[in-house]
C-alpha cells in the first residue's frame, strides 16, 4: 500500500511517496502554491489517484516565535485533509530535513531547485517515519 508524505511550505509543498511493505520513499513532485484552490485541486488529484494508506506530514517541534504562524497553517492544512479525505494523518517532526537535503544533495540553483529540495525533503521525512522515528 502507498503512503504519502507532505514537506509543507507556503510557496511549495513537497510530495514523496512510499511503500508501507518496503518501508522505501521517492520524490514524487511539488506543488506550487498560488492559492487555496490549486492547491486543493493537486491534492485531491494525487489521493484519488493513488489512493494512500494514510499521510505524513511534516510539523516542526520548534515553537520559537518563528514558527508559530508557520505551525498553525500546518495544523489548519493537516486538520483539512483529515476532513476532505476521511484519511489517517500523522505528523513527524521536520526540523533540519530541508537543511539535510540542501546539504547532501547538489542540485543546481535554477528555476526547479525549490521543487527537487522540497519533494526530497518529503522523502527524508517518510524514510524518517518508516524508521520509527515518530516524534509526534
Amino acid at each position: 500500500m502507498f503512503v504519502l508524505c507532505f514537506d509543507f511550505g507556503e510557496k511549495y509543498i513537497g510530495v514523496a511517496i512510499g511503500q508501507n511493505i518496503s518501508k522505501t520513499a521517492t520524490p514524487l513532485c511539488t506543488i506550487v502554491v498560488k492559492n487555496k484552490h490549486c492547491l486543493w485541486s493537486a491534492m485531491c488529484t494525487l489521493i484519488d489517484t493513488l489512493k494512500p494508506l494514510y499521510i505524513i506530514v511534516g510539523r516542526p517541534i520548534d515553537l520559537s516565535f518563528n514558527n508559530l504562524f508557520l505551525l498553525n497553517k500546518i495544523d489548519k492544512f493537516i486538520f483539512t485533509l483529515k476532513n476532505k479525505f476521511k484519511i489517517e494523518v500523522y505528523s513527524i517532526d521536520e526540523s533540519l530535513s530541508t537543511w539535510y537535503v540542501k546539504k547532501s544533495y547538489s542540485f543546481k540553483k535554477n528555476k526547479d531547485y525549490y521543487k527537487k529540495v522540497n519533494s526530497c525533503s518529503a522523502m527524508i521525512l517518510l524514510e524518517q517515519w518508516f524508521c520509527g522515528d515518530r516524534c509526534l
